[in-house]
């Protein structure tokens, strides 16, 4: 059986399985943060992800979100992890964000 080369991860080169899109994600992950009422780290988290996202844009992968509908080419591993980078630090956050966006392990 062949394997749709336009549902690679352009970052990881493996399958994108669960097809949400790095701009969903981050809208997520910040609405997560206003809860928690952490703006300090929602401007981190903008400039993490405005590379990863004009990246994933720009990919020849043809994966539509299933939130918004356009295509993107950056898995939510992936933008999982980079999104990680930026709490690390929290150890109160780093549980329950593994928990709700368990796209990293």
């Amino acid at each position: 059986m062949t394997q749709n080369i336009h549902a690679i991860c352009e970052e990881c080169n493996e399958a994108i399985t669960n097809p949400v899109c790095p701009d969903c994600l981050e809208r997520e992950v910040i609405a997560w943060l206003r809860e928690r009422q952490r703006k300090d780290l929602i401007l981190k988290v903008n400039d993490r992800m405005s590379l990863l996202k004009k990246q994933s844009k720009e990919s020849e992968c043809k994966v539509k979100c299933i939130i918004c509908k356009t295509d993107f080419g950056i898995c939510s591993h992936c933008t999982s992890r980079q999104l990680l980078k930026v709490i690390q630090r929290e150890k109160r956050l780093v549980n329950n964000f593994l928990t709700l966006f368990s796209y990293v392990y």
